[in-house]
């Protein structure tokens, strides 16, 4: 199986200088402590076009999307499945950041607009999608989807329809929500416990209001996760 799908697929090197990089005083903390994700744009209801439902989308991708808050393990499960020999896509603002590094923009500059920055992620990663649809009846696994946008956008105080509105009328296949693990920091995640709290509920919650309904992942071992993902989704006969 090929592994290499776009130029965001790209995880090998070491971690990025984390330790500079939690030195680094990040103008998006500030927002944080105003705690966004309590505020009205957070909580709204989302009023979802039928064209993104059920029924109503003309294309039923073959993809699996891994979601989760952050440090969930997720990263290591898609790393996991490629090492295995299936298709993945790796998170795109993961890649965002680090390929901004590599041309000398430090995360200050890259996060100091924090809209931007989420509509940037958002885009770069339908983008991704869109490229990828001649192959939507291929196996592939995705760590994130287009639609994670809306739970992030909600975290940072934003309007997620300002996503939904963005998002094209396809499906995913399965869409698996990995429980929060205990936090690492790795110099790109932000620690705060409640807004983590929020993120991970805020996702189930928009995606069954997309039509979805995500099978939560349990605390398990990497392989077992795996084992557990390819069962519930059916393709354990591949494996």
């Amino acid at each position: 199986m090929e592994r290499n799908l776009s130029s965001s697929v790209n995880n090998s090197g070491p971690d990025i200088q984390g330790d500079l990089l939690r030195q680094e005083p990040l103008p998006y903390l500030e927002r944080l402590s105003l705690r966004p994700w309590e505020g009205a744009n957070a909580l709204m209801r989302l009023s979802v076009p039928p064209r993104l439902m059920p029924g109503y989308c003309p294309v039923i991708t073959n993809w699996v999307v891994l979601t989760g808050a952050t440090c969930a393990g997720k990263t290591t499960t898609i790393k996991a499945l490629e090492a295995a020999g299936f298709n993945v896509v790796h998170e795109v603002a993961r890649s965002f950041v680090e390929q901004e590094i590599k041309q000398g923009r430090s995360v200050r500059e890259i996060r100091a607009d924090d809209h931007w920055y989420r509509q940037k992620v958002f885009s770069l990663t339908l983008e991704e999608e869109l490229n990828l649809m001649p192959r939507a009846s291929e196996l592939i696994f995705f760590d994130r989807s287009a639609a994670d946008s809306l739970a992030f956008h909600r975290g940072s105080g934003y309007d997620p329809h300002e996503i939904l509105q963005q998002l094209q009328p396809y499906r995913y296949a399965h869409i698996f929500h990995l429980n929060p693990l205990p936090f690492v920091s790795d110099g790109l995640r932000t620690a705060n416990e409640p807004r983590r709290q929020f993120l991970d509920a805020a996702m189930e919650r928009d995606y069954r209001a997309l039509g979805y309904q995500p099978i939560r992942v349990p605390y398990l071992t990497v392989q077992q996760r795996i084992d557990f993902i390819l069962e519930r989704a059916g393709y354990n006969h591949i494996h």
